[in-house]
């Protein structure tokens, strides 16, 4: 039975992540987590590289050597991190310790395309942001701070509000002194008045075009 990294399935799942609204570096990441191809420590002892027993352990936790699905999921550390993701949106997913699974799972638990697509980008720069803040442990001896993490991760969404959410509705205010992290239901309210204002508007360029015939 071929590995899970090789189906074809596998493949056509992943290609979609170039279609996520997120950051280039960060669709790579994501890229490379599903296919299996960031250098985590399990990876590069298969590469023989050779790590003595301290280095091939994840540097979060310390309890277990690093994988990918370790990393991303199964370590304590991002467990919490992931916790705190969920009490944000109010979307709780079902354990699970394959990162193509919780991946779908977790966008899966929203409704309509456009929380879809904010819970793409929202799981893919978390990955990325665990990354980042796995290197900046482990080569510049930083600590793991949880909620300053989470409050990178409701920051960095910002650009996805900006992309999917008319101006009409965004947020006004000093945003460079405080950045601005609304609730989850503080975004389904904008993107239900997205779409009214878009049914508002086919409504008035049929009206339009009526009146002119």
């Amino acid at each position: 039975m071929p590995h899970v990294w090789q189906s074809s399935l596998f493949n056509k799942r992943a290609a979609k992540v170039w279609q996520i609204c997120a950051p280039q570096k960060v669709k790579v990441t994501a890229w490379r987590i599903f296919r299996n191809r960031l250098p985590t420590c399990d990876n590069l002892s298969k590469r023989n590289i050779s790590l003595d027993d301290v280095e091939i352990m994840c540097n979060a936790c310390c309890q277990e050597k690093e994988s990918a699905d370790h990393l991303f999921r199964s370590c304590p550390k991002t467990e919490m991190i992931w916790n705190e993701v969920q009490k944000w949106t109010r979307l709780y997913t079902a354990r699970s310790d394959c990162n193509e699974a919780h991946f779908h799972s977790f966008i899966h638990k929203g409704r309509g395309k456009n929380i879809k697509k904010f819970l793409e980008a929202l799981w893919t720069c978390t990955t990325w942001l665990i990354w980042k803040g796995r290197n900046e442990s482990r080569f510049q001896n930083k600590n793991w701070e949880v909620q300053k993490m989470l409050g990178k991760i409701k920051a960095s969404q910002i650009h996805v509000f900006l992309v999917i959410i008319p101006a009409e509705f965004q947020p006004r205010g000093p945003s460079y002194v405080q950045p601005w992290t609304p609730s989850f239901n503080t975004l389904k309210l904008r993107m239900r008045n997205e779409r009214e204002l878009r049914a508002a508007g086919a409504r008035l360029r049929v009206g339009q075009a009526e009146g002119s015939s």
